[in-house]
C-alpha cells in the first residue's frame, strides 16, 4: 500500500457546504436570471433607440417631398378654388384668369 504525500504548503480540502443546498442554488438561479434579464432590458432599449433613429431620419430626408407634394397639392386646389369662383367659362392666360366676357372682348385676328 502506498503512502499520500501531501505538501506542507497546501491546506487541507475543506468544502463548505451551506446548510440547504437547494436554497443555495436557486438563489444563485434567481440571481442570474435577474442578471440576464437587465441584459436583455438593456438589449431592447438599443434597439429600441436605434429603431427611433432610424425613424427620425427617415422623417428628415422625406420632409422636403412631403412639402413639395403639399404645396403641389395647395397650388391645385387654389387655382381649382379660383377656377370655380365665377360660373362662367375661365382661362388661363399669361399667368391670369380671365373670363369668357374678357376673352371676347379682346382684339382679335380676323381671318378671311
Amino acid at each position: 500500500m502506498k503512502k499520500m504525500v501531501t505538501p506542507l504548503l497546501q491546506k487541507p480540502l475543506q468544502l463548505k457546504m451551506p446548510v440547504d443546498i437547494q436554497q443555495y442554488f436557486k438563489g444563485n438561479y434567481q440571481k442570474r436570471v435577474k442578471e440576464m434579464n437587465a441584459g436583455m432590458a438593456f438589449f431592447k432599449d438599443e434597439i429600441n433607440g436605434a429603431i427611433d433613429k432610424t425613424g427620425a431620419c427617415i422623417n428628415l430626408l422625406t420632409l422636403p417631398i412631403n412639402n413639395f407634394l403639399k404645396d403641389f397639392a395647395q397650388m391645385d386646389l387654389e387655382f381649382e378654388h379660383e377656377r370655380t369662383i365665377n360660373a362662367s367659362y375661365c382661362i388661363c392666360l399669361d399667368g391670369t384668369m380671365l373670363t369668357e366676357a374678357d376673352v371676347l372682348s379682346m382684339p382679335m385676328e380676323q381671318n378671311y
